[in-house]
């Protein structure tokens, strides 16, 4: 809800926040793992959530640690620039131009933005998986 609520007013930096810290806390809940204890919220859920192997995960886990820290974790993950999905890099065919690199991504906020609507669709179901 407070991520939709930033997102909408198009505070993308506690949008991201919120959804990341969100999805962890959601898995800890769900294992009986406390929210309060860093070990749990990242060796554990983080680690749940990083066993799924969805490139969603990868990218707001990767937009949060860019924002959070200026450092990335990695640019795995392609984004497409009309809807916002992404995908692994692998999976892009070679001359379509509508998949960008994800850092490339966030740097554009009308992608930025589709980025984060769509992750808060799919981010909240990995959170229900791990």
């Amino acid at each position: 809800q407070q991520a939709r609520a930033h997102l909408e007013r198009r505070d993308y930096f506690r949008a991201t926040l919120e959804l990341f810290e969100g999805a962890i806390t959601r898995v800890c809940q769900r294992n009986g793992w406390s929210a309060n204890v860093a070990a749990d919220r990242f060796n554990n859920a983080g680690a749940a959530l990083n066993a799924l192997q969805a490139a969603d995960w990868k990218a707001l886990e990767f937009l949060r640690n860019q924002m959070a820290h200026g450092v990335a974790t990695g640019n795995w993950v392609r984004v497409n620039t009309k809807t916002g999905q992404c995908i692994h890099y692998q999976q892009v065919s070679r001359g379509n131009h509508d998949w960008v690199e994800l850092a490339h991504a966030a740097g554009t906020p009308s992608t930025l933005e589709r980025l984060l609507a769509n992750l808060l669709t799919t981010i909240p179901d990995l959170a229900e998986r791990a």
